[in-house]
């Protein structure tokens, strides 16, 4: 009995199977993620591309991402959402096999496009999918399984990558396009939900005007996640450039990320549940600025392991409560929409934010740059904490 008060998982099973069963096919699909971490590595070693040139495939890759996520939504309030994840991971796979034999340039800068534009339809389609599925009071606990899953999934794919890697490059594509196909398998399997019915053109796409509140949680939003994002590129620039520490150190502090999530971000989330976006995505902000505020001191890693923590903690409490808002503001048959639209904002912050902090860390140095990030965070706060006096 004591085991079980300490059961990490403990409260899933009041989630539908259905739920589930979606989760573990985000799993699958991104225990296959290789070629994306290394595709840079590839057109420099394999087709001679320059780093500029092979950065600039990773731009395409990008600028799919964000037309993806509107599309992936409208598609999923049309077609249903399992549909949607179902034809975006066929369409990835495949395009993913395809890749290794495109020849010119352009090709292949078109191909990687493609790659994300269609198959990037899975995320928004999957947030439609655990926002639905359940009842409004589940949601951040169905959307924190799936970062769980993901998580799972991407603590596999890179590492399994880089030793596929020493072998052949081809083995990257074959098993990244395989585990896509075999994700569209599982779900059709083991999910049975209606596809939506009945539904006139112009409901599925629908021509009115998004929530005005809508348009102020985003904006609310874009500090919190140019915090959130510092983590990538810019973090490890700190850690290696600044403060001398390996490489490794990097990927040890992610190791701590997902085990953090893995242990405690379900838990969590059923004890916060109830919690509106007002209280939740301010604490979260302030989280995150406090996780990066000491290393504007040049910490010891003691320090720097701490501050991640908190900021783990973070992580945690906003990306499932901010997903749960925007399904709550969404109108009956319009999530899809509504994810899509929150989708395509947070991924054109995740392409602005890393560049934005690595240009502050390199003009005006780390102090600007970490007490910037807090103050940014403090920012997102106050305007998180509007959120119920927005209408």
């Amino acid at each position: 009995m004591a085991l079980a008060h300490f059961n990490p998982w403990q409260g899933l099973g009041r989630l539908p199977a259905a739920v589930k069963a979606i989760c573990a096919a985000g799993m699958i699909n991104r225990a296959g993620t290789m070629v994306l971490p290394y595709i840079a590595v590839w057109l420099i070693e394999a087709r001679g591309f320059t780093p500029g040139e092979a950065g600039f495939a990773v731009t395409c890759y990008g600028a799919g991402t964000v037309a993806a996520a509107p599309a992936g939504g409208r598609l999923a309030d049309r077609f249903g959402a399992v549909a949607v994840m179902q034809g975006g991971l066929i369409a990835a796979g495949l395009l993913i096999l395809t890749l290794p034999f495109l020849g010119p340039r352009w090709a292949l800068y078109l191909g990687v496009f493609l790659w994300a534009a269609i198959g990037e339809v899975f995320r928004p389609a999957n947030l439609v999918a655990l926002s639905t599925l359940v009842p409004a009071g589940d949601r951040k606990v169905a959307l924190s399984l799936g970062r769980l899953a993901v998580n799972l999934g991407m603590s596999i794919g890179p590492a399994l990558g880089g030793l596929l890697i020493t072998f052949s490059y081809g083995l990257l594509f074959i098993v990244d396009g395989a585990t896509s196909l075999a994700a569209a398998v599982w779900l059709w399997l083991m999910v049975r939900v209606e596809t939506p019915t009945h539904r006139t053109h112009a409901s599925a796409f629908p021509a009115g005007k998004l929530d005005s509140r809508l348009f102020y949680f985003l904006f609310a939003l874009t500090p919190l996640m140019l915090v959130f994002v510092q983590h990538q590129t810019v973090l490890l620039l700190f850690l290696v450039q600044e403060l001398h520490q390996p490489k490794a150190v990097y990927g040890l502090l992610m190791t701590i990320n997902t085990l953090l999530i893995v242990l405690t971000e379900v838990r969590l989330n059923l004890a916060t549940r109830h919690w509106p976006a007002s209280r939740a995505l301010p604490l979260a902000a302030l989280l995150m600025g406090l996780g990066f505020l000491p290393l504007a001191f040049h910490p010891p890693m003691w320090a720097v392991i701490a501050g991640w923590v908190c900021w783990t903690a973070g992580e945690m409490i906003a990306l499932p409560a901010s997903a749960a808002y925007v399904a709550e503001l969404a109108p009956d048959g319009e999530v899809g929409r509504y994810m899509g639209t929150y989708q395509m904002v947070t991924s054109s912050l995740f392409a602005l934010g890393p560049w934005l902090g690595s240009y502050v860390l390199g003009q005006w140095g780390p102090f600007t740059l970490w007490t910037g990030v807090f103050g940014v965070a403090v920012l997102g706060a106050l305007l998180a904490g509007r959120l119920d006096r927005e209408s």
